[in-house]
């Protein structure tokens, strides 16, 4: 992805990863990384558009959904209360990437 790592925030598992790219680009690249990897994209939520359509502003900001049934499912029936965490989530502020699960 071209990126640097720039740490943890508020050390809750939550990385930080900045992009040389500009933020569709980079939104189009993680896209292209998950497919080349056999992910499932199950959902990309624009948060900016949503925003505008309620009469707000915000920031460029999306959420990416995806994962794997293969792998996330026999976890999930080993331990149920991994689906809070799956499918794996980034979240794509303006500049910057942040990966959860």
């Amino acid at each position: 992805m071209g990126a640097v790592k720039a740490g943890l925030e508020n050390g809750g598992g939550i990385e930080r990863v900045a992009s040389t790219r500009g933020f569709d680009e980079t939104v189009s690249h993680l896209e292209q990384l998950l497919a080349a990897r056999g992910m499932i994209l199950f959902a990309k939520i624009d948060f900016t558009g949503d925003a505008k359509r309620a009469g707000l502003t915000m920031p460029r900001m999306m959420l990416l959904v995806f994962g794997n049934p293969k792998g996330g499912t026999p976890v999930m029936v080993a331990a149920p209360s991994s689906a809070l965490d799956l499918p794996l989530k980034v979240l794509s502020p303006k500049g910057q990437m942040k990966k959860f699960g």
